[in-house]
């Protein structure tokens, strides 16, 4: 008896779990997005774009490796100058501020602000587009570029 109510509900369970999937993915999924362009954007500031090349280069493997898709790497491995990072000692770029995030066929397009900080606080902000992607498990970030609102 008691080994037919544990079937039972577990055959509940699992089609709770296939049923409610289209509802519950999408916040899981932007949640996960959301986590991955926060945390690029904490590492903005490490990336001196100043750098000699391979420093700059080794700074773009250590803070971006996990976070970007292996072609945008690369790219940026090979063009370290096209990479986003820290262009002066001040202002330099903090944080992405997330502004919009839209469902796309492979993923999702995020618009957000970097926002640039002194000394003294808050120097201004410019718009950028990023494209998240899923990948081995994990969402990557697989283009940005800046763009005007």
């Amino acid at each position: 008896m008691n080994q037919k109510i544990l079937i039972g509900a577990a055959v509940i369970i699992i089609l709770l779990l296939v049923l409610l999937r289209p509802w519950y993915a999408p916040i899981a999924d932007k949640a996960a997005v959301r986590s991955a362009v926060e945390e690029f954007g904490l590492k903005l500031k490490s990336v001196s774009l100043l750098a000699p090349p391979e420093t700059l280069r080794s700074e773009i493997r250590a803070n971006y490796a996990d976070l970007v898709a292996p072609e945008l790497l690369e790219n940026w491995l090979r063009e370290p100058s096209r990479a986003p990072g820290r262009e002066t000692s001040s202002p330099w770029p903090e944080r992405l501020e997330m502004k919009k995030m839209e469902a796309a066929d492979n993923g999702y397009w995020v618009w957000a602000d970097v926002v640039e900080m002194t000394s003294t606080g808050e120097a201004g902000r410019y718009p950028v587009l990023i494209q998240v992607v899923p990948r081995g498990g994990k969402w990557l970030i697989s283009s940005l570029g800046t763009v005007q609102y």
